[in-house]
């Protein structure tokens, strides 16, 4: 990785901060950042509202940049600003403007600003800016905020405020948004004026015609049960339930609340499915699984042959059996999430929910007594089992995903995908 390649940073006037890997490449790239966006922020001539709304416009050209990673004819077309558009755009001080750009990966080329190359360096420096924006947004929701916003620029970046960027757009395409149009400016950006979501855009992190690539037999079976795709109110009522058992569990212990950031959750959720399709057919995940990723280690191949018969014959699957189509898909789906670009890395844990375990969860209207009853004891099952892990114990941010089928499997999966940096 070229994340081994930066080094250490002195603190002005102190002693270097104790950080590595993927928290010292987002340091390093926030350091570069700070003096153009201080300056945007301490323009005279400007109102904080201008300044933002020309940092969020950055944000947009950005997030329409990282979105097409994947995509080179969209990456060709997105990765090059006009310059005279950016001056038409934002009149006023667009010399500020152009300061912020050309510190966030641009270079100047002839009449245009170019983005790139797709280094760690460059995507570094991306991430680190709308992570910054995004603090400024937060800040500046209050009166009393918008007079302070300079006082929240340092570049003690950390990785949970990175995980829980959406760069404006979902995870997954959605069936019905599926188009040949590249993925653009939004004509009504994803959540404006939410936290996090600074420069909506079009589009999603994972195209359906990229996962068809990557993931045929999954893409096929995404499109032949599309209601697995989103959560139901169950799954839902089951994940909330989890989520502040965790939580609850921390507190006592004296441990930091989990963030549960949107794109972890997403990741969580598909993998879920996979996990679930995968009981259903087990040579779902096997034909589409790139070979290249099955070869290097020969103790797979029996486990991948194993793993659905286990699961699918025997009351307690034995965990090495468990979960690996849903790692797996994990793994792939995260390669177009940006931050993952950057040295960080994901472990994961699930569980297998069966009907004759608790028949009110999936029988059940949300309303009675029983489906409380049946939620409450799989939430301390799950628990129990998810507090004795070392990845969840020192998780700082995870996503859960639960997939339901009652049609066909008389299960569910419950699944998290627990971020941390590469060691």
């Amino acid at each position: 990785s070229h994340a081994g390649n930066f080094h250490m940073l002195t603190e002005p006037g102190g002693e270097p901060a104790p950080v590595h890997g993927a928290r010292l490449v987002l340091r390093t790239a926030a350091e570069a950042c700070l003096p153009a966006l201080r300056a945007q922020i301490e323009a005279t001539d400007l109102l904080p509202q201008q300044a933002l709304g020309a940092l969020s416009f950055c944000c947009e050209v950005l997030n329409r940049i990282l979105v097409n990673l994947e995509d080179p004819d969209a990456y060709a077309k997105f990765s090059k600003l006009k310059v005279t558009a950016v001056r038409k755009r934002l009149p006023r001080r667009s010399d500020l403007t152009e300061a912020v750009l050309l510190t966030i990966g641009f270079r100047e080329a002839e009449e245009y600003f170019e983005w790139g190359p797709q280094s760690v360096e460059v995507l570094a420096r991306a991430v680190a800016f709308l992570a910054l924006v995004s603090r400024l947004q937060e800040t500046a929701q209050t009166s009393s905020g918008l007079r302070c916003l300079v006082q929240r620029l340092s570049s003690d970046i950390t990785l949970s405020e990175v995980l829980a960027l959406n760069y404006g757009c979902n995870l997954l395409e959605s069936a019905k948004e599926r188009s040949p149009s590249k993925s653009g400016y939004a004509s009504n950006p994803l959540g404006a004026g939410m936290t996090n979501t600074a420069g909506g855009i079009e589009g999603a992190l994972v195209t359906r015609r990229w996962l068809a690539c990557r993931m045929p037999g999954f893409a096929s079976a995404l499109e032949e049960f599309p209601t697995l795709s989103t959560s139901g109110a169950r799954e839902k009522a089951l994940l909330r339930c989890v989520s502040r058992a965790l939580n609850d569990f921390r507190s006592q212990v004296n441990l930091a609340r989990l963030n549960m950031p949107q794109k972890l959750a997403e990741v969580a959720h598909l993998a879920a499915v996979a996990e679930l399709l995968s009981l259903r057919r087990p040579d779902l995940l096997q034909e589409k699984l790139p070979q290249e990723q099955v070869a290097p280690e020969p103790d797979v191949e029996p486990d991948l042959e194993m793993a659905p018969k286990d699961i699918a014959d025997s009351t307690s699957p034995s965990q090495k059996a468990s979960g690996f189509a849903g790692r797996e898909v994990a793994k792939i789906l995260l390669e177009c999430v940006p931050a993952f670009r950057l040295g960080l890395t994901v472990e994961s844990l699930s569980e297998v929910l069966r009907l004759s375990e608790a028949p009110a969860f999936f029988t059940m209207s949300l309303k009675e007594k029983p489906f409380e009853v049946s939620v409450q004891s799989l939430t301390e099952r799950i628990c129990a089992e998810w507090q004795r892990s070392a990845a969840m114990v020192s998780a700082s941010s995870v996503g859960i995903g639960c997939a339901v089928d009652i049609d066909h499997d008389d299960k569910a999966i419950i699944f998290a995908v627990i971020a941390s940096e590469k060691k």
